[in-house]
């Protein structure tokens, strides 16, 4: 598919600036890919355990047990970005109801915005998580578990 170009008004944060095009592209792909999943479920009556959204640049150094953690909690790499709300976008996973929500963020940007959320994917991100009141587990994930093939 070729890629969108979104329009919009919006103005990344000075703080801490993404280009809009790319965040609102993330974000399209993220809730595309999980409707995708939803519907690859619905017609074949199956139901998934599990649902994990990351990077398509990362690589895992070791295996990640998932019967260690609950799937009715989103499960996110503890790392502070920008504000106290925002939430690292590298790596999650929960189960199909909590990734549902976690995925809807593309929906509700404008919702994020006028609720003075800063526009940041990070920032939207978490403040779709927290709004949606989506029990979230920190974790200390990242150089443990996963790594990016820049910091190679």
């Amino acid at each position: 598919e070729k890629p969108i170009d979104f329009k919009s008004n919006l103005v990344p944060d000075p703080r801490f600036p993404h280009p809009i095009n790319n965040t609102l592209s993330m974000f399209y792909s993220i809730q595309a890919s999980n409707s995708l999943r939803a519907n690859f479920c619905q017609l074949r009556n199956i139901k998934m355990d599990w649902c994990l959204r990351l990077r398509t640049d990362l690589y895992f150094v070791k295996d990640l047990k998932l019967d260690q953690f609950k799937n009715n909690e989103l499960h996110i790499n503890d790392q502070y970005v920008h504000t106290p709300y925002a939430i690292n976008d590298l790596f999650s996973y929960g189960g199909p109801e909590i990734m549902d929500a976690y995925s809807c963020t593309f929906s509700s940007i404008n919702q994020l915005v006028e609720n003075n959320c800063a526009i940041n994917p990070e920032c939207f991100l978490g403040y779709n998580v927290a709004a949606r009141n989506i029990p979230t587990k920190r974790l200390f994930l990242q150089n443990n578990i996963y790594k990016l093939y820049r910091d190679l």
